[in-house]
């Protein structure tokens, strides 16, 4: 107990505090309780009627939008007077040119009226089509407003300010608002109605009859002076109870109530600040006040959410002395400023900084402003990621960043989102894979402050979460219960079987089949027992590939094969794929699976009434023919028989406690095989004509020089006389250009080939018994290959180094003649006069000039072009050379790999042997007619139970099993599949270091050298307290999304369903991929408590899986805290 000197101070318990307790408004902002207030406030302009006859309050956007407006109507009027031409609206005639520019020109969209005057008056018959009119539809012209402001009207400049950068109205002008009006209503007597005299009341309107009741009618200007003073003395006396008065309206509101009682109208998160157990409330005194020097104390304790949010009301809150009375004007300016100084020293570390003692502060007044700050009014919220969704978040960080100066990042264009929400992800596999679309949703959670660099659906969203319902009747499952595996489709499978090459029977062909009855198993397949086998027909693909080799090795150029060898290939892999398919459904069922008859709603309450000693009597007892009781029975009969195969067969599967082990596989035949295939594709490496360097020179520019030469030069081709690049030009570019970088193409090719033959014979196992002469025969080509391009490699680069002497030799003496050429044709010009030579005569004579300037140079200098034309033909014999090597050396390394090539129809024929008698072992085995057993007996319980259904005029009458069956469990249950966080990938991030960074972008974000926009930690509180707290955080929107669905069960996966539903591999401590969400679901239930305040119990679907639940009252709105409540508890000793 507490002592009454205690209680009479305003504290109380703990323990009280947990009471509750009753207020007039239980749900504040409230409006006066006295009846004409209502008109009243409607006419301040700050409310608004809703429709049901509530008082709603007007957002400040909502008041600044209309305060724009009217100071927007008031300036266009007066330039309207000022400058007729330009901003009077025009109502006869022709637009003047002044009228039109400006609604072509000015920034944001027209309003209807001009949108009206500009369609049907612009346009003046006599003009050019006007390309504007597009702009009357709503279109954004670049300069804002620049024109309208340029006329130097403040009032409009003023407006459009506020409307750019809304704020919250502060406390004390919504009170002196309060004041005006009903100070002055009290103090004068000034009748109460929202009408008076068929005016309606406001504030102005009450100090002029305030006035008329204080002077009459007179208009002795000093007695209106004094009049205005007695009125404004009435305002000032009004004031602290107008401050009550806004506060009691305030989100928060704690005025004269020692316990937080707020009842909010609907569910929601919200940041509970200052609350009864928080430490400056168990310091303040029975008025609520607070000295401001505990205020660094109590602030310590505090999370940097709280403090962010703290500071932002502790600016903004009214200041009072030390008795009581509020500060106002310049005492309240120096007061605040005296404080927020102080309180920022001691944050920074000053110790030595003290507050004023004068200074009070009120607690419920405080409380009230922290409804109101960035951080409170921008709150984590939730957005269903649905095609066509337009909404993202991150939507306000640009306008906060502009209103505090700062350069402004430009996001992509925000499409309407696109694509698959993976809504009903790994819903299969735990038994609800049959939900309609829109049954199950993905929700993104973020912020309009931040938004995320690191999502999964482009929204800038922070996390995600799927949930699902089940409201509808339960239909019957397709999927083997806890898997994505179809029986359905996996029964028909099994019965079709599967082809791994050709269509079906014949030469080549191969097929996977069952044959789980004995008396249909054709003789001489080979089969032991009941189960699978790998029929091949005719020899099956190795047949194939002996007959391509067969013709192949007769043909002048053998590489087709290459072709046969990858379809043989191919086949043994698609009978790898289809057992290792088999292999993870058995594993998967093992793991995972269940049965029908125990986890199908209506196929386990079918099943449980078919085994009933009274089920025969009860369809006895129907009225109708024998014959249709009988076939009844004989559904409800093979329901059971079935169900108790299924049965069987998963407690067969599953009594192996050990994951299925496959039979020992022979693959040394395969992999050689493949050695051998991939060898021989090396040595064929000119199949294409693409491994022949020598071949590829000769083209554009080597090309045109061997022609060139090859016609004795003729017309000057040798220089620029005949109008193209003349020959030193080419060479040079051959030399610079051409030729190394073909060379080291080539090189490289025979590196790459050398290497890639090595790793071949590394990676090839050998062979031995019978075989043991194809490995040796691979060893042979293989090292004959490697030693062949060797050889091949060394030729070629003598061969490119002879090329390249000719072709450098080439180009000194093209050079020299290039240097004549240009020396004759200067001195033809110089002595015909510089003038005339150069400009004079046209084109034909400068022609002329060139031709004479060729002729006598090839007269100077005959042995030169015949040393030129030498040159450039050895250079092409050197080229003609290395292509012949390259073309012999290609059939050579054929005719190499001929022998090997020979070998590769009997490799192909013992792989297949191996493949065959290891796909008989696995598919005749005990667990793989066990998986057999299972997908063919749910295909027949799931057909009978389906008879049974259809049956709505008999077995559907027997009294009670209708309703049984079609009940609906999950009626009012709300389940959370999946939580993820986007942001948070990493699962240290909860701990991050102080240099740590954020890849978010907030207001608070930095460039790094990168350009990337990046938010450190310890800038935006709200981002590292969602790090820190992602989890909770997620669970608390998930649970107002089940409230909106009017659902009061909620229900999240325990760690074993998530492990269902993501399809993890391994335990919960392995390293495997998955594991860091698997830290998201250990110790959910404790999350889900430390969110919502409620302890969930665990709970078990028909189909039998687990989840932690809460309960919620249906009656009752629930208000989830985002943090703590303003600092820790401390109560005062007695």
């Amino acid at each position: 107990m507490q002592s009454k000197r205690l209680r009479k101070k305003g504290l109380q318990s703990k323990k009280k505090y947990n009471t509750g307790g009753t207020v007039g408004c239980p749900n504040p902002p409230c409006p006066p309780g006295y009846d004409n207030r209502v008109q009243t406030l409607l006419a301040s302009g700050m409310w608004e009627q809703g429709p049901n006859g509530e008082l709603l309050r007007r957002s400040p956007e909502e008041l600044n939008q209309e305060a724009f407006e009217k100071s927007s109507k008031e300036a266009m009027g007066q330039l309207a007077v000022e400058d007729p031409a330009t901003f009077a609206p025009t109502t006869s005639g022709f637009m003047t040119p002044e009228r039109k520019t400006y609604l072509e020109t000015r920034a944001g969209k027209l309003t209807p009226e001009e949108a009206r005057e500009y369609g049907t008056v612009s346009f003046d018959p006599f003009e050019t089509p006007n390309i504007g009119f597009g702009f009357a539809a709503g279109a954004f012209p670049a300069d804002p407003i620049g024109l309208i402001i340029g006329q130097g009207l403040g009032r409009l400049a003023k407006g459009y300010k506020a409307l750019k950068n809304p704020r919250v109205m502060p406390v004390m002008e919504e009170a002196r608002m309060e004041a005006s009006i009903q100070g002055l209503r009290d103090r004068f007597n000034i009748g109460t109605g929202h009408v008076v005299d068929g005016k309606t009341m406001t504030p102005q309107l009450l100090r002029e009859m305030a006035i008329k009741d204080l002077i009459g009618e007179s208009t002795d200007a000093g007695r209106i002076a004094r009049a205005n003073q007695l009125i404004d003395k009435a305002i000032e006396d009004a004031m602290p109870q107008a401050i009550e008065t806004v506060m009691r309206r305030s989100e928060g509101n704690l005025l004269d109530i020692p316990v937080d009682t707020r009842r909010p109208e609907v569910d929601r998160v919200r940041m509970r600040f200052l609350g009864p157990n928080s430490k400056l409330w168990q310091q303040a005194n029975k008025d609520g006040f607070i000295p401001v020097n505990q205020v660094a104390q109590m602030s310590n304790s505090m999370s940097d959410l709280e403090k962010s949010v703290f500071e932002g009301a502790l600016a903004r809150v009214p200041i009072y002395d030390k008795k009581g009375q509020l500060l106002t004007g310049k005492e309240l300016n120096k007061a605040s400023n005296d404080i927020m100084n102080t309180y920022m020293q001691l944050k920074g570390g000053n110790a030595s900084a003290t507050f004023d003692p004068r200074y009070r502060i009120n607690l419920n007044q405080l409380k009230g402003l922290t409804e109101t700050t960035y951080d409170n009014v921008n709150p984590i919220r939730t957005i269903e990621i649905a095609e066509g969704q337009e909404a993202f978040f991150g939507s306000k960080i640009d306008q906060v960043r502009k209103s505090e100066g700062r350069s402004l990042f430009t996001p992509e264009s925000e499409r309407p989102f696109s694509g698959s929400d993976y809504s009903d992800y790994g819903l299969g596999r735990i038994g609800y894979g049959s939900l309609d679309s829109e049954s199950s949703k993905t929700w993104a959670i973020g912020s309009d402050v931040i938004r995320s660099n690191t999502n999964h659906f482009g929204r800038g969203e922070l996390a995600h979460f799927r949930t699902f319902v089940n409201d509808a009747p339960t239909t019957l499952a397709h999927n083997i219960p806890g898997t994505e595996i179809t029986f359905m489709g996996a029964s028909s499978g099994l019965r079709s079987g599967t082809s791994i090459s050709g269509s079906g029977p014949g030469a080549g062909g191969g097929r996977i089949e069952w044959y789980p009855d004995m008396s249909r198993v054709p003789s001489g397949l080979g089969i032991t027992g009941r189960g699978g086998t790998l029929n091949f027909f005719d020899g099956g693909p190795a047949r194939m590939l002996e007959d391509a080799i067969s013709s192949d090795l007769v043909r002048s150029e053998p590489v087709s094969y290459l072709s046969e060898m990858n379809g043989f290939n191919n086949s043994m892999a698609r009978s790898q794929n289809e057992t290792r398919r088999i292999m993870t459904s058995i594993n998967s069922i093992q793991v995972r699976g269940g049965t029908l008859i125990e986890n199908d709603f209506k196929i386990k309450n079918l099943y449980d009434f078919a085994s009933d000693p009274n089920r025969r009597a009860a369809v006895d007892a129907l009225l109708i023919h024998d014959s249709t009781k009988r076939l009844i029975n004989s559904n409800f009969d093979q329901l059971i028989n079935f169900g108790k195969l299924e049965e069987a067969a998963m407690g067969s599967l599953k009594a192996n406690t050990n994951l299925i082990a496959p039979p020992t596989k022979n693959l040394a035949p395969l992999q050689v095989f493949k050695g051998s295939r991939n060898l021989l594709d090396v040595m064929a490496f000119d199949r294409h004509g693409d491994g022949n360097y020598f071949h590829k020179i000769n083209q554009a520019n080597y090309e045109d020089i061997r022609e060139r030469a090859e016609g004795d030069f003729s017309f000057g081709s040798w220089s620029t006389a005949s109008g193209d690049q003349d020959l030193a030009y080419l060479l040079n570019k051959n030399n610079e250009h051409t030729l190394p970088r073909l060379r080291q193409q080539a090189m490289d090719l025979f590196d790459d080939q050398k290497k890639a033959l090595l790793k071949i014979i590394e990676d090839t196992p050998g062979l031995s018994g019978v075989d043991a002469d194809i490995s040796q025969t691979f060893n042979s080509v293989s090292s004959q290959g490697v030693k062949k391009i060797s050889d091949l490699q060394s030729r070629s680069s003598n061969i490119f180094d002879e090329i390249e002497r000719y072709s450098s030799e080439a180009e000194d003496i093209a050079y020299e003649l290039s240097e004549a050429y240009n020396n004759t044709l200067g001195n033809l010009r110089r002595e015909l006069g510089e003038g005339n030579a150069m400009f004079g005569g046209g084109a034909a004579f400068q022609q002329q000039l060139k031709n004479q300037a060729v002729v006598r140079v090839q007269e100077l200098f005959p042995k030169k072009f015949a040393n030129l034309k030498q040159a450039i033909l050895n250079m092409e014999m050197a080229r003609v050379q290395g292509d012949q090597t390259m073309q012999a050396a290609y059939r050579e390394m054929l005719e190499i790999s001929d022998d090997l090539l020979s070998r590769m129809p009997r490799l192909a024929e013992v792989s297949q042997n191996a493949e065959k008698e290891y796909v008989d072992k696995l598919l005749q085995s005990p667990m793989a007619n066990d998986y057999y057993d299972i997908v063919e007996s749910q295909n027949e319980v799931r057909f009978f139970a389906n008879n049974i259904l259809k049956d709505e005029q008999g077995a559907m009458k027997i009294p009670g099993l209708f309703e049984r069956v079609n009940n609906t469990p999950d009626k009012g249950k709300f389940f959370v599949s999946e939580i993820q966080s986007d942001y948070v990938q990493r699962a240290n991030m909860s701990k991050l270091k102080d240099k740590s960074v954020i890849n978010a972008y907030t207001r608070g974000s930095q460039e790094d050298d990168l350009g990337n926009r990046l938010t450190a930690k310890g800038v935006e509180p709200q981002l590292d307290s969602f790090t820190k707290n992602w989890r909770t955080k997620t669970i608390q929107q998930a649970v107002l999304k089940g409230r909106e669905a009017g659902k009061n069960e909620i229900l999240f996966p325990t760690y074993k369903t998530a492990d269902r539903i993501q399809n993890w591999q391994g335990s919960k401590n392995e390293g495997v991929v998955g594991s860091g969400n698997r830290i998201t679901y250990q110790g959910m239930d404790k999350h889900i408590q430390k969110a919502t305040g409620i302890k969930p119990t665990k709970y078990t679907d028909e189909k039998g899986n687990e989840w932690w639940m809460i309960k919620m009252d249906p009656n009752q709105k629930y208000e989830f805290p985002d943090f703590k409540y303003g600092g820790k508890i401390r109560l005062k000793k007695k």
